[in-house]
């Protein structure tokens, strides 16, 4: 009996020891067309809290956009930014030194990662020569699946191991009526 509760408590210490895992939360764009052609495509990785942009990816098309010029197609990433800035009410703002440009993702509503799908209220990439595209339509969807955290393994299998061993050493008797 001695045993068992040293090993139950030795169990809970390591349990209580377990720190959880912070999960990253995946958004990628659905949808999102340029007025006057051309669609903005890629995601975004997030802290699980939100709170924390961790890497983005996001690529557009090229297109002829009037007055504003020809947009080619371009490739933002985090690595390449020369400054960030984010926030899960107001969205991504990134600068890029070459070719000078800059993207805003603004979110329609704050970001949330319930599964709910947010409409982008405009997207803007600003060129060298000033020009400015706008999103028609689009919306940010998360797609990273929960996963649970190393500590709720731990109280699963710890779990089992307490089951195991009280039944282990239960004693049963046998009666014959």
């Amino acid at each position: 009996m001695r045993k068992s509760l040293l090993a139950a408590a030795s169990l809970g210490a390591m349990l209580l020891a377990a720190a959880p895992a912070s999960a990253a939360i995946t958004f990628t764009l659905d949808d999102v067309n340029f007025i006057g052609g051309g669609a903005l495509t890629g995601s975004f990785t997030t802290s699980d809290d939100l709170s924390t942009l961790l890497d983005f990816s996001i690529s557009t098309t090229a297109n002829n956009y009037g007055f504003f010029g020809n947009f080619p197609g371009d490739t933002y990433t985090l690595a390449d930014a020369t400054s960030v800035a984010w926030s899960s009410t107001l969205g991504l703002g990134a600068t890029f030194v070459s070719p000078i440009s800059a993207i805003a993702l603004v979110f329609a509503s704050p970001l949330t990662a319930d599964g709910t799908s947010l409409a982008l209220s405009n997207e803007t990439v600003v060129k060298w020569n000033g020009g400015t595209r706008f999103a028609l339509s689009g919306s940010v969807s998360p797609v990273a699946a929960p996963v649970p955290e190393p500590a709720t393994w731990m109280m699963l299998i710890g779990g089992f191991a307490i089951a195991g061993t009280m039944m282990r050493r239960r004693r049963t008797t046998v009666s014959f009526a």
